[in-house]
């Protein structure tokens, strides 16, 4: 019984949280707008009264953030980023893509008392994701040049 109640406590903290996390994340990575990746610069767009998302940019290829809105956040999907090429349009996917794109889906949990971001198996701090996703990005952009050269 106390079991449940813990679980039930630990998944309203997290719910409390987590919209807080990902709008941090997003913030987070406003600030790499304009830092250099070889011969490309980071291009922070953020229009979410347009589409609805927003996305880092670098050279053709994305980074899009989505947040899915009030769900059960102990389920994957409610906050994901999207890597592949540019978008021109929301949700939209280029026809002919060079590269297959990657989604990073985020459950939001608690481990150890500390706020953590779950995907593909691992457990991440939320000040080390932005790392991840800038890195994930630059292999992303390696990838689609060498592609398309």
């Amino acid at each position: 019984m106390f079991d449940q109640f813990d679980e039930f406590a630990k998944n309203e903290e997290v719910k409390k949280t987590a919209a807080t996390e990902f709008n941090r994340l997003r913030q987070f990575m406003a600030k790499a707008d304009g830092k250099r990746y070889n011969d490309q610069f980071f291009n922070w767009t953020d229009r979410p009264q347009q589409w609805g998302e927003t996305f880092l940019q670098l050279g053709e290829v994305a980074a899009q953030f989505f947040d899915v809105g009030k769900r059960d956040i102990s389920k994957k999907g409610t906050y994901s980023v999207r890597f592949g090429q540019r978008p021109l349009a929301p949700h939209e996917q280029f026809v002919d893509e060079h590269i297959y794109p990657e989604v990073w889906e985020l459950t939001a949990d608690v481990h150890e008392g500390e706020f953590v971001w779950l995907f593909d198996g691992k457990r991440i701090l939320p000040i080390d994701l932005p790392d991840a996703i800038a890195n994930k990005l630059a292999e992303v952009y390696d990838s689609y040049e060498e592609a398309v050269s």
